[in-house]
């Protein structure tokens, strides 16, 4: 509750969808589960990415097949989930199984 969240086209994302705590949140902790095309020798082909509200990115080469329960807690009470995609091979994405607001 007190939770608010929007998807849209971002610029240089694919997709990507903002959520914003509560006031006096620290930090806000994910539990992810992604599932994209797989990497290659070069990088990845598809990847979520994790930027705060100083638009700083949190990105570790989240990609790759069949990830569950992937923890990550960004700073703030604002976090921008992105998609980089290639627009190829289409797997299932992600979804956030879990949002938790770290409050003081």
């Amino acid at each position: 509750e007190g939770y608010q969240s929007d998807e849209f086209p971002q610029a240089g994302y694919s997709s990507a969808i903002e959520i914003v705590a509560p006031e006096g949140t620290l930090s806000i902790t994910l539990v992810v589960d992604y599932d994209f095309e797989d990497r290659s020798s070069g990088g990845c082909y598809d990847e979520v990415v994790f930027v705060d509200s100083m638009g700083v990115e949190y990105r570790d080469d989240y990609c790759g097949d069949d990830i569950t329960g992937l923890e990550i807690t960004i700073p703030g009470a604002y976090v921008l989930v992105g998609v980089y995609s290639d627009g190829g091979i289409e797997q299932d994405g992600y979804t956030i199984t879990s949002i938790t607001a770290n409050e003081m």
